[in-house]
């Protein structure tokens, strides 16, 4: 076998360890030898054993045929530092399919988000059609009620105590029906502000017309002289039967069922108001 020239060996030693800027100890630390083993190195002083030859090949990324001719070969140099460039362009490479892939996952998940936002719009106008068509409802089904209850009054006036029973019966059903009304749209801010006006104006126009015709005798009470108030309160006629055409029962019960309308629009309005504002 070729022996190592020390000389030539040692200049390559210097220049593979100045190629990385390092210190003796670091170089002796890199090929786990000391120093002052490298230093002699390249002094020439001593010869590294075939182990030490090895570590150098595979730290360096040299051959045996560089180390004993002394010089690095400038045409294997060349394809080392080759395949080092095709090495990073492969990574950049990898690189750039891995941010085209990121990039391409962004853009679906924008396109499901789009997606996702546009059926929530969809269902928001439909919802928004469902509780306009809702309001609607109540206002309709609130003046039905009413309505059919004033007409009951007129209707059953006169036909003596019968005519009274099915009076105090259809009173009933339209109290019945616009405790419903409250509770079905107790969500409904528009709704709730509607009804609570509507229990408010009730409730002010009987106690108006009370107190101007609370001196009327009894045989021709408010109720059923004031056509006004037939016409706003009849509704509530048919409770006149607890106390025969005596305006007072009917008037305690009228702020009874009133007031307590009133009580519950309002707690359902305040209660929406909360909600909408903690949104």
């Amino acid at each position: 076998m070729k022996e190592l020239n020390r000389n030539k060996l040692g200049d390559l030693l210097s220049k593979l360890r100045r190629s990385r800027d390092l210190s003796f100890e670091e170089m002796g630390e890199l090929l786990h030898v000391s120093g002052r083993t490298i230093r002699r190195w390249e002094k020439g002083e001593i010869l590294p054993t075939m182990e030490d030859v090895i570590i150098i090949c595979n730290e360096f990324n040299i051959s045996l045929e560089e180390i004993y001719e002394g010089e690095i070969n400038l045409e294997r140099e060349v394809n080392r530092k080759l395949s080092g460039v095709n090495s990073s362009i492969e990574t950049i490479g990898q690189k750039i399919v891995s941010t085209d892939e990121t990039v391409s996952n962004i853009s679906n998940d924008i396109n499901d988000l789009k997606d996702q936002f546009m059926l929530l719009h969809e269902e928001n106008e439909n919802n928004q059609s469902n509780v306009d068509w809702k309001e609607e409802l109540i206002w309709l089904w609130l003046l039905i009620v009413h309505l059919m209850a004033t007409t009951m009054g007129f209707v059953c006036y006169g036909m003596g105590r019968i005519g009274h029973i099915k009076t105090l019966i259809s009173s009933i059903i339209y109290v019945v029906v616009i405790y419903y009304l409250i509770y079905k749209s107790k969500n409904n801010m528009k709704c709730q502000r509607m009804l609570l006006l509507y229990a408010v104006f009730l409730e002010v126009n009987f106690l108006l017309n009370y107190v101007l015709f609370a001196d009327m005798p009894v045989e021709t009470p408010a109720v059923i002289n004031n056509i006004e108030l037939l016409a706003i309160n009849g509704g509530m006629y048919g409770f006149c039967i607890f106390d025969y055409y005596h305006t007072e029962p009917l008037l305690c019960i009228c702020i009874i069922v009133y007031t307590t309308w009133i009580l519950l629009n309002g707690y359902h309005v305040i209660k929406n108001s909360i909600r909408k504002g903690n949104k």
